[in-house]
């Protein structure tokens, strides 16, 4: 593979790994309500099997039509390769149509201007979202001490395996010392 292919290859791996990301924190960014639906919908592709699970295969099918599809966006005149200028050219409009969103949103007054305090006034949160932020914090706080308490079991449980494991080793071998000592004085 050339250099330059090398780099776009790799290029390409790294803006599609991250994509999805990008994607789901524009999301997050956005109108909240329907989020849990589009989590549906994308379940909906999956297979799974006659027990109701999602296979391994049906994820990989799913994950390699979404990386065709991002190939197809740009590989922008169609000759089975992406070049730097179409990665880039993809790569610029998204982000602009990214910028016009949010500025959109950020203009409430549609005056074409956004001011610092309506700046910080779209970012604050709203005191229910701080609440669901703080109860989720709050429960993985719990879910840590629990988590940790449960090694500590582990620990301790396989501490006492090991002693006990240790234990069993010295008494097999004081009952191996004895016959082998019984078995001399049965000799003489």
């Amino acid at each position: 593979m050339k250099p330059s292919m090398l780099s776009i290859s790799m290029i390409l791996g790294a803006t599609l790994a991250i994509a999805p990301l990008a994607e789901a924190s524009e999301r997050e960014r956005g109108d909240r309500s329907d989020r849990g639906e589009r989590r549906m919908m994308w379940f909906e592709h999956f297979d799974v099997n006659p027990e109701g699970q999602v296979t391994a295969d049906s994820i990989r099918v799913i994950r390699v039509n979404r990386l065709e599809q991002q190939f197809e966006q740009y590989d922008l005149n169609e000759d089975g390769y992406i070049t730097e200028a179409e990665m880039i050219e993809v790569m610029e409009r998204q982000a602009r149509e990214r910028a016009v969103a949010l500025f959109a949103r950020l203009d409430t007054a549609n005056t074409g201007l956004v001011s610092k305090e309506d700046f910080l006034q779209r970012h604050r949160m709203s005191p229910e979202r701080m609440e669901e932020i703080r109860v989720r914090m709050e429960n993985a706080g719990e879910s840590r001490r629990e988590a940790l308490e449960n090694l500590e079991i582990i620990i301790k449980e396989r501490r006492e395996r090991g002693e006990n494991r240790q234990e069993r080793l010295e008494n097999r071998q004081e009952r191996r010392r004895e016959r082998s000592g019984s078995g001399d004085s049965s000799s003489e």
